[in-house]
């Protein structure tokens, strides 16, 4: 049998680091050691070569994929396997596993469960609306800055050619003055659009940070999820969905 303890080292709102440590309890020395995610989906994968303990990193994971549980492998090929109790650790916890009673009933009578879950699903709901605005925002702006880029490069076009047809007397100057009121149109015209593009990007700004506050929340009923909820009880998604 090989112990296990699962430590949060560093979270922030999106990801962790993990160190987990394993304790050779039987004698035959530890050959290797993976850690799931709540769907038991293989993370990472350490060789611990016969070792009676090994101890080692796991980085980046997201939130969403807690609580962890952990497989070793003993050399006499004895399995200690993921559902181990001590091998659970939810977000935010620091220090070994605890059990987690999941028996259907416990499930269908955990209220506290169901409203986390509905909690979370709401907070879905609301980064997806975010998502749409800033996507919209952010075409609308690129929409002007790609107008305001070709009305620059029209007017300078114009300039240079009023530049060299009014050199010839009468009707090249009379070309240039139609071409010089066409450059300075849609100069102004650029400019015009110039201020659409900053109030645009004013707009994009302020969406995107309500985006990271949708973001947040969404992590935090992730968190309350975890907490409230056996891992096999759990019936929604807890991976934060991307624009």
């Amino acid at each position: 049998m090989i112990e296990f303890h699962l430590l949060l080292r560093e979270a922030d709102t999106f990801v962790a680091t993990v160190r987990v440590i394993a304790i050779d309890r039987g004698g035959a020395g530890i050959r290797r050691v993976r850690i799931f995610d709540r769907s038991h989906v293989p993370i990472h994968e350490q060789i611990a070569n016969c070792a009676p303990y090994s101890e080692f990193l796991v980085e980046s994971i997201e939130r969403g994929r807690f609580p962890l549980f952990a497989e070793g492998v003993e050399c006499n090929d004895a399995i200690t396997p993921p559902d181990t109790p001590y091998a659970l650790i939810p977000p935010g916890m620091d220090g070994p596993g605890i059990p987690t009673p999941c028996s259907p009933l416990f499930c269908a009578e955990n209220a506290a469960c169901r409203d986390a879950e509905a909690g979370i699903v709401r907070a879905r709901n609301v980064i997806l609306e975010r998502c749409t605005e800033v996507n919209s925002i952010r075409s609308t702006r690129d929409a002007y800055a790609t107008a305001v880029a070709a009305l620059f490069v029209l007017a300078a076009a114009l300039y240079a050619a009023m530049a060299a047809v009014s050199a010839v007397p009468i009707v090249g100057q009379a070309l240039g003055a139609v071409l010089l009121v066409i450059a300075t149109i849609a100069l102004g015209v650029a400019i015009g659009l110039s201020i659409r593009v900053l109030r645009e990007q004013l707009r994009l700004e302020e969406a995107q940070r309500r985006l990271e506050d949708a973001r947040k929340n969404f992590t935090s009923a992730a968190d309350a999820v975890a907490r409230s909820c056996c891992p096999g009880c759990i019936s929604v998604d807890l991976t934060q969905p991307a624009c």
